[in-house]
This record gives C-alpha cells, sequence and structure tokens, in this order.
C-alpha cells in the first residue's frame, strides 16, 4: 500500500471520528433547542457531519482525485462555515465565567448555561480541525495529481486514488518502469542508412534489437536466403 494512501486513511478516519464527536453533541441541541430556538443553526450541525461521516465512508471504499478533490472542497466550505457560526455564536463567551446560570431549552425548561458554553465551544474546535485537514487534503490532492500528470500520466485525474503517489514515489515502477513512463514510449525516428556496395560483395543487414540501429555487413559473394 502506498504511503499516500495510509495518510489519506488515517486523515480520513481522524475526520470521521471528530464529525461523530460533532453529530453527538448537535443531537443533543436539537432534542433541547429544536424546532423554535436556534432552529437555523441545530439543523445545520445535524447536516454537516452527517454529510462528512458518509461521504468520506464511500471515498474511503472507492474513488479518483478528481473527485476527492471535488467532495473534499465541499465538506471543507461546510466545516469552514460550522467553524465560523460557532465562533459567532460562543466564540467570545468565557465559560468558567457563566457559574451557575442557566439558559432555556424548547420544551419550556433550562439547561446549564455553561454545560451549553463547553459544547459548543467543543464544536467549535472540533469544525476548525476538520477544515484544517480537508482543505490539506485537497491541496494536497492538487499537488500531487498535477505532478504525476506532468511525469506522463494524463489520465492520473480519472486513475483509482490508490495509484496515487507520494512525492519520493513519484519514480517508482508500477511494472518495473519509472511513474512517468507507463505507457509505451515511441521510439526516435532513426535517419536513413546509405550503404556504399562494393564490387562482388554482399550487403547483409540484421534489424537491431531494442530500437537500436540496424548491423550491416558486407560479406564477400554471394548471400542467398534461406
Amino acid at each position: 500500500m502506498r504511503l499516500f494512501t495510509l495518510i489519506r486513511i488515517w486523515a480520513y478516519m481522524a475526520v470521521i471520528a471528530s464529525s461523530t464527536v460533532v453529530l453527538g453533541l448537535s443531537a443533543n441541541f436539537a432534542s433541547k433547542f429544536l424546532p423554535s430556538l436556534h432552529r437555523d443553526f441545530a439543523i445545520f450541525s445535524l447536516v454537516a457531519p452527517s454529510f462528512t461521516i458518509v461521504v468520506l465512508i464511500l471515498m474511503l471504499l472507492r474513488s479518483q482525485p478528481r473527485l476527492d478533490v471535488l467532495l473534499t472542497f465541499i465538506m471543507a466550505v461546510f466545516w469552514l462555515t460550522m467553524g465560523a457560526w460557532s465562533v459567532d455564536i460562543i466564540g467570545h463567551v468565557e465559560c468558567f465565567a457563566l457559574g451557575s446560570q442557566r439558559m432555556p431549552i424548547a420544551n419550556g425548561g433550562t439547561m446549564s448555561a455553561q454545560q451549553y458554553c463547553r459544547e459548543m465551544k467543543a464544536i467549535e474546535a472540533f469544525s476548525w480541525a476538520n477544515f484544517v485537514v480537508l482543505i490539506s487534503a485537497f491541496l494536497l490532492l492538487i499537488v500531487l495529481t498535477t505532478r504525476v500528470q506532468s511525469l506522463g500520466r494524463h489520465h492520473a485525474w480519472a486513475q483509482s486514488i490508490s495509484d496515487l503517489p507520494w512525492f519520493g514515489e513519484m519514480h517508482e515502477a508500477y511494472d518495473g518502469q519509472p511513474y512517468g513512463y507507463g505507457y509505451p514510449q515511441p521510439y526516435p525516428p532513426q535517419a536513413g542508412y546509405v550503404v556504399h556496395q562494393q564490387p562482388g560483395h554482399s550487403v547483409l543487414i540484421q534489424q537491431g534489437q531494442g530500437g537500436h540501429a540496424p548491423n550491416i555487413q558486407q560479406v564477400a559473394g554471394t548471400v542467398v536466403s534461406a
């Protein structure tokens, strides 16, 4: 398994794990606030991690660089929005200063303002972490695939993501040949050969091996082919 494949798997698994935490916290908020309080954020905070978990699992099963680039960009935008929205809601609040304050919830009850603050801070932290990982994956995929394409893999964007090499593996062989030369390369055109036949001699031409120049000999007498 290539190094890039291992890095990608661990990075996406980390995002799945943090998205699962955010989904759990968001589900708790949804049960307390929906449908009347913090409605927009509660809904979006359920959509972003759910979308991320499902998409990343499918991407780990099978993907291509062009799909990874598109989907990691979309997910990065989701988590950028989550992070910025969380900062707007709770970023300026110091949780310890809330003490024993209570805040209203949808069913007419209350919950600890300090607990709410800490859970929102956790959502904020995980959102920014997911954004950093996903935007890094997006940029890294572009760099690696573009570099591979420049080495001769013209269909690099459509190949399996598991075939994408890390930087130190760019010139590794697929079938014993450097990465950029997996496709048959035409030999350069050979210049024409002019043979001055000596009197009483026959010209014997043997085809060169591996595209090398042919072997040309002049043999005294007449050579009769079998």
